[in-house]
């Protein structure tokens, strides 16, 4: 299986929010740690699936 690497936009497409959340998300440490690529943010999907997985579960 490949590893898939989201961008800030992807992620943001990917979680149906705006750039502007992720970033908010980011700074309140409510998604996994990105890796980065230079200065640049990338999250792998499968840890932003499982993290918000695990929260979820919690929540309910």
């Amino acid at each position: 299986m490949d590893t898939i690497y989201l961008t800030s936009d992807d992620l943001a497409e990917y979680l149906k929010v705006s750039r502007r959340q992720i970033n908010a998300m980011r700074h309140e440490r409510r998604l996994p740690a990105p890796i980065y690529v230079g200065s640049s943010p990338r999250w792998i999907r499968s840890e932003v699936d499982a993290y918000l997985a695990e929260h979820f579960r919690a929540d309910s």
